[in-house]
């Protein structure tokens, strides 16, 4: 049974006249009563009783015409809220975030700057930001080469060391681990991935770190840095990009050590148009195509 069929029904329903419907639906007469018919074998009942030159709805009639008419309605309006739901979707990103995005005000700026049209909320995952609403992307960093469809590489960003300026190695083009192990250390939360692999890198030149205090918060470190608290490592995009202070970064002698970046998609629907844009994007940055003032 065909949808054009139940509607071909209630215009019939609703005219009591065979010619009148035809004309309204712009079909020929013998077509709709073919399409009528054919509802009525299907379901082996009749739907309409003649009186005249008018066809009148009997009690099986009545009864199918009510609820097709309600589940008629139904089906067009979880279309219209597909559709609406698929408009706003392509407007709006939401984005859970596992690291930080350095001064994300400069960040959400120069991403305007290409996409005027899009909202981009942000927050972690488990926060009222995303209470009623579904999450588009995650953003992690790990240091695994990770292979996932879901998954989009944005890039890989470096370990740098993060000296207050008037710290006696800040003028160095790399400084060694070694050199600064017994120095006041500030740096995130214990136990996270990053905090694990700063000090596997002290471990691997004979040390660990001299932490004086810690933060859950990216900026809060580097403030900790600026006022002469100590010095700490951190990574070169997700922490410092667009972030100015009282500070110089400097690279780590001898050490490759980093993490890639990554845009994890929500796999229960297709990624949105905003938020494949939003990753292009974070890809561009990272790979310094885009900058942030």
């Amino acid at each position: 049974m065909e949808l054009r069929h139940l509607r071909y029904f209630l215009v019939v329903a609703k005219s009591n006249n065979l010619s009148q419907a035809a004309r309204e639906l712009n079909i020929s007469q013998p077509s709709l009563s073919y399409a009528v018919k054919a509802i009525e074998t299907e379901l082996g009942v009749t739907l309409f009783e003649r009186r005249g030159k008018h066809l009148c709805l009997n009690r099986d009639g009545e009864y199918y015409a009510k609820e097709i008419d309600r589940a008629l309605t139904i089906i067009d309006q979880a279309g219209k809220d597909l559709t609406e739901g698929e408009l706003r979707r392509n407007k709006v990103v939401n984005c859970s975030m596992n690291i930080p995005l350095g001064n994300v005000g400069k960040v959400l700026n120069a991403f305007y700057e290409r996409c005027p049209d899009v909202v981009v909320n942000t927050g972690y995952a488990n926060s009222g930001t995303f209470k009623n609403r579904g999450i588009d992307m995650n953003l992690f960093g790990n240091r695994l080469d990770i292979d996932d469809p879901d998954v989009v590489k944005l890039g890989f960003e470096r370990y740098l060391l993060v000296l207050p300026k008037d710290h006696p190695l800040a003028s160095r083009e790399s400084v060694s681990l070694r050199e600064v192990k017994d120095d006041p250390f500030v740096f995130s939360e214990y136990g996270t991935p990053l905090f694990n692999d700063v000090c596997d890198m002290f471990e691997a030149v004979g040390g660990s770190p001299n932490i004086v205090a810690t933060s859950q918060v990216s900026l809060d470190v580097l403030s900790m840095v600026s006022a002469g608290v100590g010095y700490c490592v951190a990574p070169e995009f997700s922490w410092l990009v667009g972030i100015e202070g009282n500070f110089v970064t400097v690279p780590i002698q001898g050490s490759q050590h980093g993490r890639y970046l990554y845009a994890r998609f929500n796999n229960a629907y297709r990624p949105s148009e905003a938020a494949l844009s939003f990753a292009n994007f974070l890809q561009d940055l990272v790979e310094g195509v885009v900058e942030v003032n």
